[in-house]
């Protein structure tokens, strides 16, 4: 995803691995993930540049989009899953 980008994703997951134990049946567990775009390197280890800070000229970028993912969670809690996923995709569509 790319830098300063946050969106919902929804996705069923079986619940013996969500859970990591078997699960009787077909069980399965919605799980709803915010996600937040951190970019992609040109090149090289993707473990390591994960996990590395953001350059300088992505500071005020990355900032950005961690005051947004707050104010998403924010919401999430408050006003519920609909209304978040809501306000974020009218986020991103205004950029």
């Amino acid at each position: 995803m790319p830098l300063g980008k946050c969106g919902f994703e929804r996705r069923e997951r079986r619940a013996a691995a969500r859970l990591g134990r078997r699960a009787g049946g077909a069980g399965t567990l919605d799980v709803p993930r915010l996600r937040v775009g951190i970019g992609r390197p040109a090149r090289g280890d993707l473990s390591a540049y994960v996990l590395s800070p953001f350059a300088d000229s992505e500071r005020e970028e990355a900032d950005e989009m961690v005051r947004r993912a707050t104010a998403t969670v924010e919401l999430w809690m408050t006003r519920g899953i609909h209304a978040a996923m809501n306000e974020t995709n009218r986020m991103d569509e205004k950029e």
